[in-house]
């Protein structure tokens, strides 16, 4: 029996189309990140630029 009714092409589909939007997410995710990166005010140390938790929280919650 699946997770969302007793169909499993239904259970497929809704995994598939899960799937497919978490990859999106993950992509817009990674592409704001590059954006802040490549902002000239990006803090930066010895071994590279940095990022700080409100900052990830900022960009999370700019994503629509």
């Amino acid at each position: 029996m699946g997770r969302y009714m007793q169909n499993e092409f239904l259970d497929i589909s809704v995994g598939a189309i899960v799937d497919e939007e978490l990859l999106k997410y993950k992509d817009i995710l990674k592409e704001e990140i590059s954006k802040h990166y490549d902002n000239p005010y990006c803090s930066s140390t010895d071994i590279g630029k940095v990022i700080y938790k409100q900052e990830i929280m900022d960009i999370i919650d700019r994503i629509r």
